[in-house]
């Protein structure tokens, strides 16, 4: 009776224990989870949390929070994550307004409103949305859908000032110049250094032939800006990629400039 080989019996004894080894790894891991992945999004350790998010929404929503919301934006890898959070729970809100506000930058509005809608449907508190959504319709063109938007999103958040600064745009894009006036001055009163409220006063005022007046907040507008960073500009447009944010501050810059020499 011929023996195997040793070699062979060595190699069978390795991998058999290398089968094991990896089985203990990964049963330790599972039974584990609400102990590592805390861990390892707490101390970023980013390879670890992927390998959870196979199977794992909140590792997932994590990475793409991770991608989208943070110094390592990378727009695809957390549309990626975002999408595989809405994989495993198709009700998840915040994983369609995500998707929704990537989809938004990208220039794919349709799509956009769809995973809106689907956030709002999922949990109607979630009021952001209803920002979204009145972006989404300005930019299509349909203001009055934009209009209805806003004023839903301003009885949630009503001393903010980027839903007024918003409507105010949509009132300008519809010739009503006095409307876009009155809503960014009303603004004002929430948010009276905001140089985004100033540029719309002035715009409106501008487009009034109301000249010194726009002037005034032409200036009020320049002189925030010049005290911003990029990145302080970057704040008021989340979920774009930060390395417009100089080209962005200093283009809105020179269109002020721009304005004030009319």
């Amino acid at each position: 009776m011929k023996r195997a080989p040793q070699h062979a019996h060595a190699v069978f004894l390795y991998t058999a224990s290398l089968a094991s080894v990896l089985l203990f790894v990964l049963v330790v891991c599972f039974l584990t989870r609400t102990h590592v992945v805390p861990f390892a999004q707490k101390h970023e350790l980013v390879p670890i949390v992927r390998l959870y998010a196979l199977t794992d929404v909140d590792a997932a929503m994590w990475l793409g929070e991770y991608y989208f919301t943070s110094a390592n934006y990378d727009s695809e890898r957390a549309e990626h994550y975002y999408r595989r959070a809405n994989a495993l729970d198709p009700s998840l809100a915040l994983a369609h307004y995500q998707l929704g506000r990537i989809a938004f930058i990208r220039g794919r509005f349709t799509e956009a409103q769809s995973h809106i809608d689907a956030s709002l449907r999922y949990d109607p508190s979630y009021y952001r949305g209803y920002y979204m959504r009145g972006l989404i319709a300005g930019y299509e063109k349909d203001y009055k859908k934009a209009a209805d938007a806003f004023y839903i999103f301003l009885q949630y958040d009503s001393i903010g000032w980027a839903g007024y600064n918003d409507l105010s745009w949509i009132y300008f894009q519809q010739g009503n110049f006095p409307a876009a006036e009155e809503i960014a001055v009303f603004g004002l009163g929430y948010a009276p250094e905001n140089a985004w409220l100033h540029n719309s006063v002035g715009v409106a005022q501008l487009a009034q032939g109301k000249k010194a007046q726009a002037r005034v907040h032409f200036k009020r507008a320049l002189e925030r800006l010049d005290q911003m960073t990029p990145d302080d500009w970057g704040i008021a447009y989340p979920g774009n990629d930060p390395t417009i944010y100089t080209e962005g501050l200093e283009s809105m810059r020179q269109s002020i400039v721009h304005n004030l020499a009319q």
